[in-house]
């Protein structure tokens, strides 16, 4: 046959477009369904790191928890709210670890949280407790060897009333039901095993936080939280907690996170006197007594001070292990003032200066409840501070008869332990500040330049200066009266004590002046297995 335009169609080509057009939507279809399958598998992926993601965060809601019931055991009270109970781990068995552990407990719906137990099929089991090491024992059975995990065991493992427990504050709460349980233990040495803190020490050693790292007990320690610390020792610490968190997600995903944490120990001072700069002393009226007001009383011979201390509280001992001052420079005294301590000499010259004033100043000012004078009630105007160079501080003037917080009454008190009349508060200038007319007042007073007081203060607990400190004394009946201790870290212009100065180093009112705020995080991690 052929065509119109004289070419020739062959009967063996008829159909040819059906099965191009087939062929290619059959490619087609198979791109499409790849790239539905590579959707979909991106879907899946992205769910998963999304889940994975959520239980992460809410493993790490179940830490914060820990850190506000551990601020609330430590504080007295709820400060969170009664929805906050405290928590303090239990002891264990005499035979086995004296730590013991607590449980916060948070089940979704009908879910039973039984991390203690050690059985198959429990799927918020904790089996992070054997690889820390703990000393306890179920039954016959170890625990196993440092840094293994613990094995599946018929029934409760360890054996014994080891632990209590208490429900979540949010149990239930929507957007976090993830997070099934966190162990709040006291820390000990090989708590971290295959790495203790400290391998020349037993396995079992507690652990403490002085404020800038965490040590094992000393020796003389009976607890962490000794006060005042045995002497001759005079590390204020607190306890090293480990609180470990579990969150399990809907699809099974699994995260457990880890933190160490320790409240702030009491911030007790060298001396009564603490500075960076060089000392001026002078007068006959100016007394500066190391020995601790919380724990001695000392007797007066011609209206000073002299060093011969008794006890103060029954069964304590008299503590003379602190400075009347401490210096990284040297002192110039003139006139017969009484410089007094426990310490042979009463005064260390040429020290290392052992705090940051301007981080300290920092962490104080900015406390919850903190009073900048240049608000309420004060209302005082500063100039700014100009960052140089060189660095010119703020100035706040002058104040008058000013109260900061309300002095103990009788003052200085007569219960060294509960103050009559103490109202505290942390009160900051925001730069160099004359203090005049007598002020007084209680808590912690920073000043963020130079003190000079003109007039005379009568204030317990600890004022702290960055810049220079000057006492021009009192007139008649209005002696500078400070029972805590002073810091100054100016490193520069020399400090001047002069006039009727009475300085008393108290470390009652000193461990007072504690920040009320969650614990330190000293480390965070994830456990991986």
């Amino acid at each position: 046959m052929k065509r119109s335009d004289g070419g020739v169609t062959r009967k063996n080509e008829r159909g040819i477009a059906l099965i191009i057009a087939l062929f290619a939507l059959l490619l087609l279809s198979a791109i499409a369904m790849g790239m539905m399958y590579m959707a979909d598998t991106e879907m899946s992926v992205n769910n998963n790191y999304r889940d994975a993601q959520q239980v992460f965060y809410a493993s790490q809601a179940g830490l914060q928890e820990a850190r506000l019931r551990l601020l609330n055991d430590s504080s007295g009270g709820t400060p969170m709210g009664a929805a906050m109970p405290a928590v303090t781990p239990v002891n264990m068995p005499a035979a086995g670890n004296a730590t013991g552990a607590t449980y916060i407990l948070n089940p979704l719906g009908a879910q039973v949280i039984q991390p203690w137990n050690q059985a198959a099929g429990n799927a918020f089991r904790d089996d992070e407790f054997c690889k820390e090491q703990y000393a306890i024992t179920g039954g016959a059975a170890n625990i196993g060897a440092a840094g293994v995990p613990c094995g599946i065991v018929a029934g409760n493992y360890p054996n014994g009333v080891w632990y209590s427990a208490v429900a979540a504050s949010n149990l239930g709460a929507a957007g976090n039901n993830y997070f099934k349980w966190v162990r709040i233990t006291l820390k000990e040495n090989n708590s971290s095993a295959p790495f203790p803190v400290d391998g020349a020490q037993p396995a079992t050693t507690p652990v403490c936080w002085d404020g800038y790292r965490e040590v094992t007990k000393p020796g003389a320690y009976a607890t962490c939280n000794d006060n005042p610390p045995p002497a001759p020792a005079t590390t204020f610490m607190r306890s090293v907690f480990t609180a470990t968190s579990l969150a399990v997600g809907p699809t099974g995903s699994r995260r457990m996170t880890q933190m160490d944490m320790a409240l702030d120990p009491p911030f007790i001072t060298n001396a009564a006197f603490d500075t960076n700069d060089f000392v001026n002393t002078s007068g006959s009226s100016l007394t500066i007594n190391g020995f601790d007001n919380c724990a001695c009383s000392c007797a007066t011979a011609k209206g000073k001070a002299v060093p011969t201390c008794t006890n103060r509280n029954t069964g304590a001992a008299c503590t003379g292990n602190t400075y009347a001052i401490f210096t990284t420079k040297t002192i110039t005294s003139s006139g017969s003032p009484a410089i007094i301590a426990g310490t042979n000499p009463a005064a260390a010259q040429n020290q290392s200066f052992a705090y940051d004033v301007a981080s300290l100043i920092s962490d104080y000012s900015t406390q919850p409840g903190a009073v900048n004078v240049t608000g309420p009630p004060y209302n005082q105007a500063c100039t700014p501070s100009l960052p140089g160079p060189p660095v010119v501080a703020g100035n706040c003037g002058t104040f008058n008869g000013t109260a900061f917080g309300t002095a103990p009454n009788p003052f200085p008190p007569a219960n060294v332990n509960n103050p009559a009349g103490e109202v505290r508060q942390i009160t900051y200038f925001p730069g160099s500040v004359d203090l005049q007319a007598h002020s007084s007042g209680a808590g912690i007073l920073i000043v963020d330049g130079d003190l000079t007081v003109h007039g005379g203060i009568d204030f317990y607990g600890l004022i702290l200066v960055k810049g220079v400190l000057t006492f021009a004394g009192g007139g008649a009946g209005q002696g500078n009266n400070i029972i805590g201790g002073v810091v100054a870290g100016n490193g520069g212009v020399a400090d001047s004590l002069g006039g009727s100065i009475n300085m008393q180093f108290d470390s009652c009112a000193l461990n007072q002046q504690r920040l009320i705020r969650p614990p330190n995080v000293i480390s965070f991690r994830e456990v991986m297995y």
